[in-house]
């Protein structure tokens, strides 16, 4: 499914790739040195371009550098004011995407829950009843995306047009797994859904907690994490786009590719922490 998707998909897609292995590696090496740094020059650009913005609503005779300026230091200001909580809340998130799939990986890989039933819990008694609320929410408007979806689809097929034949492909990736990991949840049995919930939600306090008290480590762990998903993924696009038969060296089980993400990352971390020398956490 996946050689036939990279295929068809067209040259440009593939040089895409390739650029973001490059961007990947950097972040996997040199993430914890070049976050900082780049996320105060991306808030200076973001509030130039403000300023840029109310520029152009003022007389003539003022000079449009002054709102340009003003705007670029304003938005560099807030990022370094800021920069602990946007740690917190970038390792709060990849903690708690991070947490509860290397918890799930390791149970599948090591039989934890082997040989017990599936769970008869369904998904809404797992959830508060605040978030149960939201998911009736999304579901509900995931459904009428999809009924718009499908009358555009339509409306295309009377008119004549014929959608590429590697968007075709993607969409029914795309549906394969999550129709897949769908399945290894409901197939998990009850003390293991239990188990991954309470490690997500420790790896979202954790997460806030490094974030705010040590924004540095923070700053290796969510690079290298993000680094080692780019390199992978885009590593293995390329040898599959080549004609390398990489599924006899990619693990089988999703358990498996998960463990590859995961200990990719913890070397990545390590790189970083040893190019960071013994310099103390300051921020």
């Amino acid at each position: 499914m996946i050689p036939d998707l990279l295929e068809s998909m067209p040259v440009s897609a593939h040089g895409v790739v390739a650029a973001s292995l490059l961007a990947g590696v950097v972040v996997w090496i040199f993430g914890r040195r070049l976050f900082r740094p780049m996320l105060v020059l991306a808030s200076a650009i973001f509030g130039a371009g403000l300023g840029l913005l109310a520029g152009a609503m003022l007389p003539h005779e003022w000079s449009i550098l002054w709102p340009v300026g003003l705007g670029a230091a304003l938005g560099a200001l807030v990022a370094i004011m800021a920069y602990r909580f946007v740690m917190a809340a970038l390792l709060a998130l990849s903690l708690g995407l991070a947490a509860p799939l290397g918890f799930f990986a390791y149970a599948e890989l090591t039989g934890m829950y082997e040989g017990q039933p599936p769970s008869e819990i369904s998904d809404d008694e797992l959830m508060p009843s605040q978030l149960r609320e939201i998911s009736r929410d999304l579901d509900d408007r995931a459904k009428r995306l999809l009924e718009r979806s499908k009358d555009d689809e339509q409306s295309a097929e009377a008119e004549g047009e014929q959608r590429p034949k590697w968007r075709e492909q993607l969409d029914a990736t795309v549906k394969f797994v999550l129709e897949t990991a769908a399945q290894n949840w409901d197939d998990a049995p009850g003390q293991q859904k239990w188990v991954t919930i309470l490690v997500c939600a420790g790896g979202i306090g954790a997460g806030i907690l490094v974030g705010v008290l040590l924004p540095t480590a923070a700053a290796s762990i969510v690079t290298s994490l993000a680094g080692s998903l780019i390199l992978l993924s885009s590593t293995y696009w390329l040898l599959m786009r080549s004609g390398v038969e990489a599924n006899g060296l990619l693990p089988s089980s999703s358990a498996g590719v998960l463990t590859w993400w995961l200990g990719a990352a913890i070397i990545g971390l390590m790189i970083q922490s040893s190019l960071g020398g013994k310099k103390a956490d300051k921020e």
